[in-house]
């Protein structure tokens, strides 16, 4: 049995969650600020794979605007 076949919901909801903390956190880092619609483009991120992705493209964009182009 694998583990992500062990996950409840609500754990599925808080890693996502976090992942979604962790794109918004490196955002800010990287470019300041972050405004309120790209805040809420982030939150409606879900699954795994699109929001790895979206980390990855949060640390190696050269801007905000690329980032969001990119998503």
């Amino acid at each position: 049995m694998l583990i992500d076949e062990l996950k409840t919901p609500f754990e599925e909801y808080l890693i996502e969650d976090a992942r979604q903390m962790a794109i918004l956190d490196a955002l800010e880092v990287r470019f300041g600020p972050v405004p309120e619609a790209i805040r809420a483009r982030v939150k409606e991120l879900t699954g795994e794979s699109v929001l790895r992705r979206a980390l990855r493209l949060a640390i190696t964009e050269s801007s905000l605007d690329r980032f969001l182009a990119a998503l």
